[in-house]
């Protein structure tokens, strides 16, 4: 293993509809939490191998339920990156 990684984030937002006759969005906040993770490799001198994956949350306040468990979530996602480092000259 050549790279470890960890990465955290939280992100708030605060929605302030114009039409407060609008449920999907007056009075509306969620807070976005995602947790990374990875590992990068160095294969050979021009390959290298990165995995990664993220646990994502979203927990949305709304007056309405609908509209919460609507735009509520967990996410897990993963992912797999392989660079090959190619020297192209073009005359």
């Amino acid at each position: 293993m050549n790279e470890l990684g960890v990465s955290l984030r939280s992100e708030t937002r605060v929605y302030e509809a114009e039409d407060p006759d609008d449920p999907l969005h007056a009075g509306r906040n969620h807070v976005d939490s995602k947790y990374d993770i990875w590992v990068k490799k160095n294969l050979s001198e021009i390959l290298t191998v990165t995995v990664s994956g993220r646990y994502r949350i979203r927990k949305t306040e709304s007056a309405y339920d609908w509209v919460t468990d609507l735009k509520s979530f967990y996410q897990l996602q993963f992912w797999c990156k392989m660079e090959w480092d190619l020297i192209y000259d073009r005359y």
